[in-house]
């Protein structure tokens, strides 16, 4: 508890400074338009064996860091996930998939290739961790007065889940199951959905669900040969080459997502912000800056608003080379997940601007 303590502290510090480097024009415009919600729970923190090599300390120690920073000047507000329900989860999941998940019948297997041992403390994991971009998406889609334009969500972004099996940490595909109750929940003014997947491992898991869906659009700018699983088609894959780094990377950024917005004219955007391409990842093999990391973060925010997108951001990958909490690796992963809700935020002034423009 110490530990966390002290890391949550650390991350204060650094969002302090990291406030006095942003432009604050835009901190004090935000004055002017509701809190973006951000979707949380300590319920995706759970036990793993030792040695375990995912970092799950991160998820509480981004949330107190931005709620310290965001929460005291109204700037985000800070609201539990829900559990997801089946009703929504079977919107794109198999029935007897998702049960069988749920009533812990999964082979060795399959709890092999999701890449966590199953517990009670997993299923209620995954169940929030789906229905915190499923509240996200309610919070942007049901306009009523005063709704905000942008919603984030401290975690998901589990991409490679399919319909009926998991792997690589994804149980539920929260961004597929999102987008499906969206287009089933508000049909008047949700026809067209784009999921930017910025992760450094391809969105294969949305890619096949959405296959033969002509309402969502799947975008995925992935490095070249960095996932054990055979890749699926995107509606657009851009693969990026190792040990790419910040111009090349966001050049080729640029260049497809403009063209991307103009020709899909999504009404509601889902932006897959793994931080996984960071230089410093244990597992990217891409050479991005934390300063690119954030110019890539404001080039989607500022595309979806200047089309007038709704917009949901989730956290997606991001792996440190040290899991101890105290480490300048896992403090490096927990900043670069902050600052894509820190431009979320920052952005959202823009998002009403132009909603008011149109």
């Amino acid at each position: 508890q110490s530990s966390m303590v002290a890391t949550a502290a650390l991350l204060f510090n650094a969002a302090r400074a990291g406030i006095r480097s942003c432009n604050l024009r835009s901190y004090s415009m935000m004055a002017q338009y509701p809190p973006v919600p951000l979707f949380y729970n300590d319920l995706y923190e759970v036990p793993l064996p030792p040695g375990h090599r995912f970092p799950m300390a991160k998820y509480r120690l981004v949330r107190l860091g931005l709620q310290r920073e965001l929460e005291p000047s109204n700037l985000a507000t800070f609201l539990p996930s829900p559990l997801a329900a089946v009703s929504d989860l079977t919107t794109c999941h198999d029935a007897t998939y998702v049960e069988r998940y749920v009533t812990g019948t999964f082979t060795p297997q399959e709890n092999r290739r999701v890449g966590f041992p199953w517990s009670i403390e997993s299923v209620k994991r995954s169940l929030s961790s789906t229905g915190g971009t499923v509240a996200a998406t309610h919070a942007v889609c049901n306009r009523t007065p005063g709704a905000p334009r942008f919603a984030g969500h401290l975690a998901g972004g589990t991409h490679h889940a399919f319909a009926d099996r998991g792997e690589g940490f994804c149980v539920f595909n929260d961004i597929a199951v999102a987008a499906c109750v969206a287009l089933r929940d508000y049909k008047e003014s949700v026809q067209r959905v784009l999921i930017v997947d910025l992760d450094v491992h391809q969105g294969n898991g949305c890619a096949a669900i959405f296959a033969d869906n002509p309402n969502v659009f799947t975008f995925s700018m992935h490095c070249a040969g960095n996932y054990f699983s055979k890749k699926q088609n995107s509606d657009i894959d851009v693969e990026v080459q190792p040990g790419a780094t910040d111009a090349e990377y966001l050049e080729i950024l640029h260049s497809h997502l403009g063209n991307l917005f103009e020709q899909v004219r999504p009404q509601l955007t889902f932006f897959q912000a793994g931080v996984d391409p960071h230089e410093a990842d244990a597992f990217g093999k891409l050479k991005i800056s934390s300063a690119g990391l954030k110019r890539r973060n404001r080039l989607v925010y500022k595309e979806a608003a200047r089309h007038n997108s709704l917009l949901v951001a989730t956290m997606g990958g991001g792996y440190p080379k040290d899991l101890d909490q105290e480490s300048a690796s896992f403090f490096q992963v927990c900043q670069a997940h902050m600052d894509v809700y820190r431009a979320c935020v920052a952005m959202h002034s823009h998002a009403w601007t132009e909603q008011l423009s149109h």
